[in-house]
């Protein structure tokens, strides 16, 4: 389950990056539920070469997100976020929260 989530936020942020193909194949398996049989059922091809454009598309996306680390980022935002909602429904000062999320602020800048 953390590899479909990983590559369906991998394939928003860089799908762009990919080759029609490769994001096709990516965007069936990792935001439609496809197997990688019915995706080759669809395009006429083998589940092999489906699986080999998927590991291509795969590997591209990974080395673009070590370049930018922007789901990273999105995903230490999100996080943080998440312990402000949750000393808030511990019953946070709004002062305390207030500082959350400046820091929050902080991180983005």
């Amino acid at each position: 389950m953390k590899d479909i989530v990983k590559y369906a936020r991998l394939l928003d942020l860089y799908g762009e990056v990919l080759t029609e193909k490769q994001y096709e194949a990516m965007d069936s398996y990792y935001c439609r539920d496809l197997t990688l049989e019915e995706i080759a059922q669809n395009y006429g091809v083998s589940k092999q070469a489906v699986h080999c454009t998927m590991k291509n598309a795969e590997n591209k996306l990974a080395k673009v997100e070590e370049q930018f680390h922007i789901a990273q980022k999105y995903q230490q935002i999100e996080d943080s976020i998440n312990d402000v909602i949750k000393s808030i429904n511990n019953g946070a000062s709004k002062d305390e929260v207030i500082k959350s999320l400046s820091e929050v602020l902080n991180d983005i800048k």
